[in-house]
């Protein structure tokens, strides 16, 4: 059982047909969605090292022991300031992952106390936390969408119609409308950055 910042997971059990039969190629485990800042995949290194030695798992795993992988996807500030970090200090890049892992990550066994297995396999508990910063929403890009999504022009039609027309609905409409909780979290940033600004 897992929980963590990570709430996103998928799991791809690979496979190709050959001369031989199927043959599996591992599973491999995403947690996170690729549309963010941090990424992880987990997969069966040994089910690889099978397909390129062109033996079986069981000799791989008999040769080299169990072996897995994992892989950290960074984007933007967090790959910027992962990589500066790392020409300052010159830290162990595994070490780090592992802490980025344990940060975003928290495994329990079946009795919901900390999965011992899995902190031995990774080699340590502590754990890294990425301070984000955040951006300044950009009040110009609503501008610029409702310059040209089509908003505008509508209103216009409507108000001019209710020229027309002696209704008032449009009135009622504005007063009667409500900010999204996605509108009003930008809102609330956007108020934050110019207090902090002035």
């Amino acid at each position: 059982r897992w929980n963590g910042r990570k709430q996103n997971y998928s799991a791809v059990l690979g496979g190709r047909r050959t001369k031989e039969g199927m043959i599996n190629d591992g599973l491999t485990v995403y947690f996170g969605s690729k549309q963010t800042h941090l990424f992880f995949r987990f997969y069966e290194k040994d089910y690889e090292r099978a397909s390129q030695e062109m033996t079986s798992v069981e000799a791989i795993r008999e040769m080299y022991g169990l072996r897995n992988r994992y892989e950290i996807s960074m984007r933007k500030e967090i790959s910027t300031d992962f990589i500066k970090r790392y020409i300052e200090q010159d830290f162990d890049l595994a070490d780090e992952g592992v802490k980025i892992i344990n940060d975003n990550l928290t495994f329990y066994d079946k009795e919901g106390n900390l999965d011992s297995e899995w902190y031995d396999m990774m080699g340590r508990m502590d754990a890294y936390h990425f301070t984000v910063r955040p951006e300044a929403p950009d009040l110009n890009r609503k501008y610029t969408w409702f310059e040209r999504g089509g908003p505008v022009s509508t209103y216009l039609l409507l108000k001019k119609a209710e020229e027309l027309t002696g209704e008032s609905r449009l009135e009622e409409i504005f007063n009667e409308a409500e900010l999204t909780e996605r509108q009003e979290k930008f809102l609330k940033e956007f108020r934050m950055i110019r207090g902090a600004n002035v």
